[in-house]
């Protein structure tokens, strides 16, 4: 049923009316009016050409034929249509919003993605049209409820990562209902999906949301689904557009030239940036540095800071730059590196930032329409005293944190000359002091505009440089329970001597050229972070102590900036040095790790419950890349990775000892090849006549014998390589031991086939010895020949075969022609019922056992 009242009532409202409803679907036809002329001659009758070509008088035709119903038309774009609409359609939907007036009619226009894109002229649909529109929270409440549904319980938690995002990611605007609803996927990601539709019509929100969602649970709680994937899932059809076929020269060209000569740590996020940019040109729209940060959630550093912290120009001079900056940085070089004209760059108007986009085709061509029908919109700046009456207002509360030295002119100059001001004209103006101040801070706040100044009453918070802070720091970062003081020339010279240790052992230590230096494919974006976090902690710290030993600011200043880099609190500090810990040990550890990975892949199954735990739990931890960022995780694989090794390689030694070594099994291999019984059956295994198959077996077996021995130092070997050089394998272990008695059992079972092969021979063999006994010259070959001639003629066998015997045979077989078919009988199923795989052995053991070529066998019942 209907769950919704206010539908619900409007249904029973007009359960009593009846209706002709026909439905014409823009894209399946050239023309509207033939479109038209098609949905009405579906409804009423008729072919197209019978309709003709006027809307308005086939509306005023098919409102007479429906009688006493009421004639609805719904004009809806064709879902399957091949192309996205491109058509002016505005004129005659509004002619047929005239016509219906007169008419028992009422025309309904679906004003979708296409119809909005038409050139311009639609604008008549508003004055013939009653528009009403889809909140668009209808389709958020679906999505929440049918497709990204959650627990009661992780509410809470989404609170909590929204308002984390909130505080720490630049133009992160969308409100909490709205992110809860659409979690796991960027909000971002259903405002685009209208732009990607305009190229894609098979392209939607809901179902890409269901399709992303199994994919998206398993994945950490801030890694949101976001325009990379919907750029990557709708990649093939975009490229497919012809309108888009410049838009994607000019990505491919940067993919290929600008990404490809970053730094191997720059070039995913630059490729992130890259993929998010060009699906928000789709509309035309683009973005800012600060937008491109909310679409890809790029934490900035100056957000987790205090107001205090963050406001200085100096302060920003000596840190490095935030992800805004750095996406500012990284869209700067794709306009630069991009073909001629293919992004644009929109300079901002009244300080606000660039604007960024590709250039497509068609909405090049609605923009130069749009722009011929809008008169000039010209900026003027507010009159001076607006501002300083504004200013007040806009600026109380505000700190300001400044070094001392940004109190004289010449550094005034160049930190304006450095661009470090905000972008209204204006609001900074320098002016030089009549005496030197005593106060450096409130210089700097003397020579901004009045309109800082103008709160007498309201005086900034300045944070200045406080010895004991100033000599905590110092020990903190150099790890000294005790520094000399600050207040005498000895004291400092201890104290930069102590930070320049400091600064050559980070030199040393090298972190970021390591990290460069992993294989990219295997770092994952939790890796990535780890490395810029301890880059703006730790690298910056680095930066201010190589400035003051070079000289460059006092040693006060750069502590101070030390702080800065660790917000000025003893817990950032330490949480920042476990996460320095933590990418040493994953740039240290991780070519031991994949190797250690690699031994426990190969090294072989033992069936000691001790050791394949261990493995299995092993196994599961080295899976998880992120696990080198645990220090519990790490700690914990190294005792199991020790107890592991040390057990495998006992067990593996001990086993490969008593195999590879044992005197007993070589012994009794050695008599069972001198014994007689061997030597007969190696011989007869040469006759033409007889089974080849099961010589082949005791072959193998003897090449595997050969090869079980070895005197390697096999627990030296196992340090490094999960098995020994030689043939020896613990799942073949047994078969090593039991090699003697398996080859006597096939010995015994050679020589019964070879005497039973001889048998159905026996005729053939008693004439063919009998007549070379008659032309043998020598008297006791002649007399041995006549013994097997008569033993085969008696249907019997000698019960031993020596070498004459065989070479005797072997030269009666040669000296006559083909032997005659052998009459053999198909194994029968005289022990009772068998399964396919017991009948399978018994034909396969019957046909090994069958004579060779050149002998044919005739089967009998």
């Amino acid at each position: 049923g209907v769950g919704d009242a206010h539908v619900l009532t409007s249904a029973r409202r007009l359960s009593g009316r009846r209706y002709a409803v026909v439905r014409v679907e823009r894209g399946s036809r050239v023309t509207l009016a033939e479109e038209m002329a098609a949905a009405f001659a579906e409804v009423f009758g008729g072919s197209d050409a019978q309709w003709g070509h006027d809307p308005a008088g086939m509306l005023a035709v098919a409102a007479s034929r429906a009688l006493d119903e009421t004639l609805v038309v719904l004009i809806d774009t064709a879902f399957n249509r091949p192309a996205r609409v491109n058509r002016d359609d505005g004129p005659l939907l509004g002619e047929l919003a005239t016509t219906s007036r007169g008419v028992n009619a009422f025309v309904a226009l679906a004003l979708d993605d296409d119809i909005a894109g038409a050139d311009g002229a639609n604008v008549v649909l508003s004055g013939t049209y009653r528009i009403d529109y889809l909140d668009p929270e209808n389709l958020y409440r679906v999505v929440e409820q049918f497709v990204l549904r959650k627990k009661p319980q992780g509410r809470a938690a989404l609170s909590d990562i929204y308002h984390n995002l909130r505080a720490s990611v630049p133009e992160f605007n969308w409100s909490e209902a709205r992110f809860a609803s659409l979690y796991p996927v960027h909000p971002l990601v259903a405002d685009v999906a209208a732009g990607v539709r305009l190229y894609v019509p098979t392209f939607a929100f809901l179902p890409f949301a269901a399709g992303v969602a199994a994919r998206a649970a398993a994945r950490p709680a801030l890694s949101l689904v976001l325009l990379d994937e919907v750029f990557d899932g709708a990649e093939v059809d975009l490229r497919r557009s012809p309108e888009l076929r410049e838009a994607f020269a000019a990505y491919d060209h940067l993919v290929a030239q600008s990404i490809g000569q970053m730094p191997v740590m720059q070039r995913h996020q630059a490729r992130l940036i890259l993929k998010s940019l060009f699906v928000l040109s789709l509309d035309g729209h683009g973005a800012t540095a600060a937008e491109l940060c909310a679409a890809l959630l790029l934490i900035d550093d100056a957000t987790s800071l205090s107001v205090n912290d963050v406001t200085s120009p100096a302060v920003n001079d000596v840190t490095s730059p935030g992800a805004a900056e750095q996406v500012e940085e990284t869209l700067a070089r794709f306009a630069e590196a991009a073909l001629a004209g293919s992004i644009g760059r929109d300079e901002g108007m009244g300080g606000t930032a660039a604007r960024y986009h590709f250039r497509v085709s068609a909405l090049d061509n609605l923009d130069g329409a749009t722009r011929a029908r809008v008169a000039p919109v010209a900026q003027a700046p507010a009159a001076r005293p607006v501002a300083e009456s504004l200013s007040p207002s806009l600026l109380e509360g505000a700190a300001v944190t400044a070094p001392p030295s940004l109190g004289r002119p010449e550094d005034v100059e160049s930190v304006l000359a450095e661009g470090h001001t905000p972008a209204i004209e204006g609001a900074v103006t320098q002016q030089t002091p009549e005496a030197a101040p005593t106060n450096a801070a409130t210089a700097a706040l003397e020579s901004s505009s009045p309109s800082v100044a103008a709160r007498q009453d309201s005086k900034p918070n300045f944070r200045q440089p406080r010895a004991e802070s100033v000599g905590e720091w110092a020990r903190l970062l150099t790890g000294r329970d005790v520094l000399p003081p600050f207040n005498d020339p000895r004291g400092r010279s201890e104290v930069c001597a102590v930070l320049a240790e400091w600064l050559e052992g980070w030199r040393a230590l090298d972190i970021n050229h390591k990290f460069a230096q992993l294989p990219a494919a295997s770092l994952t974006t939790t890796m990535w972070g780890l490395n810029a976090e301890v880059s703006r902690s730790f690298g910056r710290a680095a930066r201010a102590v190589e400035a003051a030993l070079a000289g460059r600011v006092s040693l006060e200043d750069e502590l101070d900036r030390v702080a800065l880099a660790f917000a000025d609190s003893a817990e950032r500090f330490a949480h920042a040095s476990r996460r320095l810990e933590d990418l040493k040990a994953l740039v240290e550890g991780f070519e031991r790790r994949a190797g250690e990975r690699a031994y426990l892949a190969t090294a072989e199954l033992t069936g000691v419950p001790e050791i394949e735990t261990a493995r299995r739990e092993l196994l599961v931890i080295a899976e998880d890349a992120n696990s080198l960022l645990d220090a519990e995780r790490r700690e914990r694989f190294e005792r199991l990775w020790r107890e592991f090794h040390a057990r495998y390689i006992e067990h593996y030694a001990a086993v490969h000892d008593k195999t590879m070594t044992s005197l007993e099994d070589r012994e009794a291999l050695r008599r069972l090849k001198r014994g007689e019984r061997w030597r007969e059956f190696e011989a007869l295994s040469r006759l033409p006549v007889v089974s080849s198959h099961v010589w082949r077996q005791a072959a193998e077996l003897l090449r595997l014998a050969g090869g079980a021995r070895c005197d390697l130092p096999v627990s030296q070997l196992l340090e490094t390589r999960s098995s020994c050089a030689c043939p020896f394998r613990l799942a073949r272990a047994d078969r090593f031991e039991l090699l003697a008695p398996e080859l006597e059992e096939l010995m015994e079972r050679g020589l019964k086939v070879y005497r039973r092969t001889l048998l159905m021979l026996g005729g053939h063999l008693a004439i063919a010895l009998d007549a070379l006994a008659r032309r043998e010259e020598d008297t006791d070959i002649a007399r041995r020949a006549r013994t097997l001639s008569t033993a085969f003629a008696q249907e019997s066998a000698p019960e031993h075969f020596s070498r004459l015997d065989v070479r005797l045979i072997e030269r009666a077989l040669q000296r006559t022609a083909a032997p005659p078919p052998v009459r053999v009988a198909a194994p029968g199923g005289g022990d009772g019922l068998l399964t396919r795989e017991e009948l399978r052995s018994r034909f396969r053991q019957w046909l090994d056992d069958l004579p060779e070529r050149p002998v044919l066998i005739e089967i009998v019942a």
